[in-house]
């Protein structure tokens, strides 16, 4: 982990396929999160769904690079690359 709490998440052959983020508050606290998509983004209306739902009161995130390959992305029905967050309220 670096000194702004970052590490990156690699498979077993050593391919990187994404960076995880541990860093209270920071650039994460003026972003909202959409309570449908849970895409982060700084303006009122959500990139992805157009909708109006966003909220600034969310907690983690994890950062989609490839969704193709990411087994995460597809457990979360993800199909764009971005930042999303864990737990919108």
């Amino acid at each position: 982990m670096d000194q702004r709490g970052r590490r990156e998440v690699t498979r077993r052959k050593g391919e990187k396929i994404g960076v995880a983020l541990a860093e209270p508050g920071g650039f994460c606290m003026s972003k909202f999160s959409c309570k449908n998509c849970h895409l982060i983004s700084t303006s009122n209306r959500c990139p992805e769904c157009k909708t109006l739902s966003m909220s600034d009161d969310w907690i983690g995130i994890y950062i989609i690079i490839d969704p193709e390959k990411s087994q995460i992305a597809k457990k979360l029905e993800v199909n764009k690359p971005g930042r999303y967050a864990i737990r919108v309220r």
